[in-house]
């Protein structure tokens, strides 16, 4: 598995990192972990960056994915996705797509830091 979660902002958002080749099975893994840590703690805010990762899986095979991990995030979460804009183009608008259409409010990103601001650090009153 090549993927890394670290917390920022007083633990209110989680930020998963993607990199090398990501397969199905890594996504699956990556998403279980993330919700798990999610819901342990007061997370507002998650962020998903694939910048620096080859996903090996066919773009419609994530919404169901970014289904369940929208549906199982703590309630009033949102999720900045981080991908390259040419290559991931596709996948970028997927997540996004699915995951505010399950109530998830989402935003693309080309930049981490963009989309660690966005999901909101302040969330931790």
């Amino acid at each position: 598995m090549s993927f890394e979660i670290e917390y920022v902002g007083d633990d209110c958002a989680i930020v998963l990192t993607h990199t090398g080749s990501v397969d199905l099975s890594e996504v699956l893994a990556s998403r279980d972990r993330l919700v798990e840590l999610a819901q342990g703690r007061r997370v507002r805010g998650v962020v998903i960056d694939v910048r620096n990762a080859e996903i090996k899986v066919d773009p419609v095979t994530l919404i169901d994915p970014v289904t369940v991990l929208s549906h199982d995030l703590p309630q009033g979460s949102k999720l900045g996705f981080v991908a390259r804009e040419n290559d991931q183009a596709a996948i970028s608008v997927i997540v996004t797509s699915v995951a505010t259409s399950t109530g998830t409010p989402t935003e693309p990103f080309l930049h981490r830091d963009d989309a660690v601001q966005w999901v909101g650090l302040k969330c931790c009153d």
